[in-house]
């Protein structure tokens, strides 16, 4: 679990990161002007809300942030990006193997590496 602290400045840091005009999403269909300000914004309620270090399914990260299953999922391997702030991103199996359920959670970056742009 992060320090009260340390979650607040990576908060500061990862919202300057990503509303920074240098920041670009990518995808089939992605148009800047159209996707890049609901993406932000997805992308910063989804943060926000991992950073605590906590295991959640992309369930629980889809209700807490209003983001589909398949969005939290992209945005969460984005945060691994250098650009993004190189955080750790760890997944592991909930519950009966068979089912296919994972959890994820959201580490801060390994000492020295650089954060976002």
């Amino acid at each position: 679990m992060m320090e009260t602290m340390d979650i607040f400045e990576h908060q500061k840091k990862f919202k300057k990161t990503i509303e920074h005009p240098g920041t670009h999403f990518a995808g089939d269909g992605y148009e800047a002007k159209y996707d890049k300000k609901r993406l932000t914004g997805q992308g910063l309620r989804i943060f926000n809300f991992m950073i605590s270090g906590e295991w959640k399914t992309l369930a629980e990260v889809s209700a807490a942030t209003n983001a589909p299953e398949g969005s939290a999922s992209s945005m969460l391997r984005k945060f691994r990006e250098k650009k993004m702030g190189s955080y750790i991103l760890e997944k592991r199996r909930k519950g009966d193997k068979y089912r296919g359920l994972w959890e994820y959670r959201l580490l801060m970056p390994a000492k020295g590496d650089s954060h976002g742009i």
